[in-house]
């Protein structure tokens, strides 16, 4: 998982939470301090020259991550207009401890530097009989493309994987815009959602204890592996023969991948998974969604890189996050499961 950590600038506070990564601190520390132990980076815009062009008038800047000891290469994380406010990792970590006030739980940079992380523990809770440790994480990405984000982050703790919810099912997010006001508003925003979090909490849990108080059917391992991980469509768009095979070559890869991942998702389910003996997660709807959780955190399929930066914000974190989706529909619902259409001729 630790793949695309910035060298080993990452820091947790008595047990890493994630993956037993990092090094590892008795006493708990604020983000300033943290960031001093892990090695602080400095990233700055500089002025975009371009041969034959008034560079005033041009108005692009890069942004520059410059050379440290484990790097010694300047890196450019992208380009933005001369309207763009840039965060470095020095400002979020007094901002974090200006509007938190809160001691960090893990601290950490991902892809060279490019992704800047703050995270501290919230309350601990229990679905049934499994405990789900959570975090309020803050985040940072100096590329020019995605803002900054505030969320919750529940964990299970009985395999320490990662579980990726969706906005719209009680996760606090919140997207920062990298403007003029883009320092001011992370710091209200990480105010108020550090004040709100374990009141969003409350929601989490009594989702998670919905998820494990229904039993799953086989039509709603279906629903939610099929959501996890749905089925290619292949374009029959009229293009040249060879782009009709390279498009069928992809088609029939990514149709391998979603048919192997649905499979690997019933082994997990049906026992093969890390905590599936438990009372919440044996034959349960939390089980089955913990099944795609492992299989996301862990157990990738050959040919694809584990990534901490994806389970957190990227693709895996978005399978996640339908895989969830779904399994509170059909908790909700059950008995109205939606099976995919492509289910019935599988």
């Amino acid at each position: 998982m630790s793949a695309d950590l910035f060298d080993k600038r990452f820091l947790s506070v008595r047990v890493p939470a994630w993956h037993q990564l990092g090094t590892v601190v008795d006493d708990p520390v604020t983000a300033r301090e943290a960031l001093e132990l892990i090695g602080d980076y400095n990233v700055t815009l500089e002025t975009v020259a371009v041969p034959s062009v008034n560079v005033g008038d041009f108005g692009m800047r890069a942004i520059v991550r410059h050379p440290v000891s484990d790097d010694p290469e300047y890196r450019i994380f992208g380009t933005v207009s001369d309207h763009y406010t840039l965060i470095t990792p020095s400002e979020m970590a007094d901002i974090w401890d200006v509007s938190t006030k809160a001691k960090i739980e893990t601290i950490g940079a991902l892809r060279k530097g490019e992704v800047f992380f703050i995270s501290t523990k919230l309350p601990t809770f229990k679905v049934v009989d499994d405990e789900v440790d959570n975090y309020l994480l803050a985040s940072n990405s100096m590329n020019g493309k995605q803002s900054a984000s505030v969320r919750v982050t529940p964990v299970r703790v009985v395999c320490t994987n990662t579980l990726a919810l969706s906005a719209a099912k009680a996760v606090e997010s919140f997207l920062i815009p990298h403007n003029s006001q883009a320092r001011g508003r992370m710091e209200k925003w990480l105010t108020q959602a550090y004040a709100d979090s374990v009141f969003k909490l409350e929601a989490i849990q009594q989702a998670f204890e919905l998820l494990a108080g229904t039993r799953a059917t086989p039509d709603m391992v279906t629903a939610v592996s099929y959501a996890a991980y749905p089925n290619p469509v292949l374009s029959m768009r009229p293009t040249t023969p060879d782009v009709m095979q390279s498009r069928t070559a992809l088609y029939e890869r990514e149709l391998e991948f979603a048919v192997d991942s649905r499979k690997r998702v019933a082994e997990l389910f049906a026992g093969a998974g890390t905590g599936m003996t438990s009372l919440a997660a044996e034959g349960t709807v939390w089980g089955l969604y913990n099944a795609v959780t492992e299989a996301e955190n862990y157990r990738r399929m050959r040919g694809v890189q584990n990534s901490s930066y994806d389970v957190l914000y990227g693709s895996r974190a978005e399978t996640m996050a339908r895989a969830y989706d779904m399994s509170v529909k059909v908790a909700e619902q059950p008995t109205d499961v939606p099976i995919p259409f492509t289910a019935a001729f599988a």
